[in-house]
């Protein structure tokens, strides 16, 4: 079997074959970065031990970026100095094919396809398990993982759409189910850098209602007939340092001035929520699922003096960390029902990894959709 991993140069790879390995600087991550393909022999699922009773052997088919893997590659880096390791495999979010089931399993067979069961603060099993995403090491052609550790997608969906749809639809649709965008009211919403992933995401999840008007920020108006294709109403500009400033922007500032926005969806809280805090209406709903922390020098980050604003107009805050069994379901249902489109801008075979890599993590200009590894060549 073929794995990605992060390499220490300095320790030898007993019985493995190094196929092809790569040197990379790579956004948010420090220093030089050894990544190779490694070939090593195939891994089973010995479903006679009790041990194995609930995992499943799962034939990874293709993966995606996600960046949640900095951070790993950051982590596995500074433990391959610690501890002298030769290598570790990393990786978040994949689609696979189960080859194998315990002898417990009920819910899952053979020949099933499944991704990442993201499910947070707690999953639906037997017996406790690890919340949030489950795999630290998904880029390896086979993967032993508990089976409710996964969760089975709809046979229409492709394997390039199913590689990144974990992470992202986990968290939006618990983000639309927490501000009740289900309520017959019409609402304007905003969405903060409207092409990251998780706003893309939630323009996807919102197209087709006829109850929303959809504005988006964005720092250019790159990608412009898709996102109107998407459902977005306007797209507004900000500033070059991707800040937010209503007195500058006169199309959102006249927004504002006109009553402002129902709901906002906010990548990036520590960028974003003082502008927030003036575009929502009384009572309205601030979600956010994470922090920027790569602002530019002299772009302001959470001013606390907003509290004030933000109390005097009762704003409901959110915050949100990935989903539930339900959401995830529900964004299947929605797939199923051709309500939802999952955009890949690009699907590169392994032995392209290093393009994979660079552009995910390396590339100033992000790409439009998801990138997807494919290890089914």
């Amino acid at each position: 079997m073929k794995q990605l991993v992060l390499i220490n140069k300095k320790k030898e790879l007993p019985d493995r074959k190094l196929v092809s390995y790569h040197d990379f600087t790579l956004k948010g991550l420090c220093g030089v970065f050894t990544i190779g393909l490694l070939e090593t022999d195939d891994i089973h699922l010995d479903t006679s031990l009790p041990e194995n009773d609930y995992n499943v052997l799962v034939k990874i088919l293709a993966v995606s970026s996600n960046y949640r893997d900095i951070y790993l590659l950051n982590l596995y880096s500074h433990l391959l100095k610690k501890e002298d390791a030769p290598h570790y495999v990393f990786g978040s979010e994949f689609v696979g094919e189960i080859v194998a089931v315990g002898k417990k399993i009920e819910h899952l067979k053979v020949g099933d396809r499944v991704i990442p069961n993201c499910a947070y603060p707690e999953k639906e099993a037997p017996f406790p398990l690890m919340e949030g995403i489950p795999s630290n090491s998904s880029f390896s052609e086979l993967l032993v993982i508990n089976a409710f550790n996964v969760v089975k997608i709809p046979a229409s969906m492709s394997n390039a759409e199913a590689a990144g749809f974990s992470v992202n639809f986990f968290t939006v649709y618990s983000m639309l189910r927490k501000l009740g965008v289900d309520n017959d009211k019409p609402k304007n919403i905003l969405l903060f850098g409207v092409k990251s992933n998780v706003s893309l995401t939630a323009l996807l999840a919102l197209q087709n209602r006829s109850d929303v008007t959809l504005y988006g920020t964005s720092s250019n108006d790159e990608g412009l007939s898709e996102l109107f294709s998407y459902g977005l109403n306007r797209l507004i500009i900000s500033d070059s340092n991707h800040s937010v400033d209503i007195n500058k922007i006169m199309s959102i500032r006249a927004i504002a001035e006109a009553g402002g926005f129902d709901y906002v969806i906010d990548p990036f809280s520590d960028m974003n929520m003082n502008a927030a805090a003036q575009l929502l209406k009384k009572n309205g709903k601030y979600a956010t699922c994470g922090i920027q922390n790569q602002l530019p020098e002299g772009v302001n980050k959470f001013d606390s003096s907003i509290l004030e604003v933000l109390i005097r107009k009762n704003i409901q805050l959110i915050f949100n960390c990935l989903g539930m069994a339900e959401d995830i379901e529900a964004a299947f249902d929605d797939y199923r029902n051709e309500k939802l489109s999952v955009p890949v801008y690009k699907t590169y075979p392994l032995s392209q990894y290093h393009d994979f890599l660079q552009y995910s993590y390396g590339h100033s200009k992000k790409p439009f959709g998801k990138l997807v590894l494919s290890f089914a060549e």
